[in-house]
C-alpha cells in the first residue's frame, strides 16, 4: 500500500507499506496441485466485502486456468503461477500456485470406504468405493 502525505506548500511525502493480505484466499498460499488437478479457491468466510464482487485471476492461464467468477482452477501445465483476487473496492490478494508432474502415486494402507450401495437395485450389484490415494510432484 502507497501512502502519500501533501503539506501547505504542496511538498509531496511517500510512503509504503507492505501489508499480508493472502490470509482472505483459501485455500492459504502456497498451493500445491499435481498437473491436470483441480482445487477451487474461495474468499475466507469473514471477508464479506470480498466475498460480493470478487474477480479470479491466473498470472499464466497456460500454467492455471481459473474460472473468474467461481474460482474453480485447473493445473494445465508444470510450472509456478499468482493466482490474483481482485475485487471492485481495490482490495487485492494473492496465492502462489504450484504444479508439479506427478512423480509416483501410494494408495494408503486403509481398507476402503464405501460410500453408497443400493440394495434395490439388485441386478447392477454396484457400489461406489472411495480410496485415498498420497501424490508425490517432482520439485520444479
Amino acid at each position: 500500500m502507497i501512502v502519500s502525505l501533501e503539506n501547505d506548500s504542496g511538498h509531496k511525502i511517500y510512503d509504503v507499506f507492505h501489508v499480508r493480505v493472502q490470509s482472505v484466499v483459501r485455500p492459504k498460499s502456497p498451493v500445491r496441485l499435481h498437473l491436470g488437478g483441480t482445487v477451487d479457491f474461495r474468499v475466507q468466510d469473514n471477508q464479506a466485502g470480498l466475498a460480493i464482487a470478487h474477480t479470479w485471476s491466473s498470472s499464466n492461464s497456460g500454467i492455471l486456468s481459473i474460472n473468474s467468477k467461481s474460482g474453480k482452477a485447473k493445473g494445465m501445465s508444470v510450472g509456478e503461477v499468482n493466482v490474483l483476487l481482485s475485487s471492485h473496492s481495490d482490495q487485492n490478494a494473492a496465492s502462489i500456485v504450484h504444479i508439479g508432474q506427478v512423480q509416483h502415486a501410494q494408495v494408503e494402507q486403509l481398507v476402503p470406504l464405501v460410500l453408497k450401495t443400493d440394495p434395490t437395485d439388485w441386478q447392477s450389484n454396484s457400489a461406489e468405493l472411495r480410496v485415498r490415494v498420497k501424490f508425490y510432484l517432482e520439485d520444479n
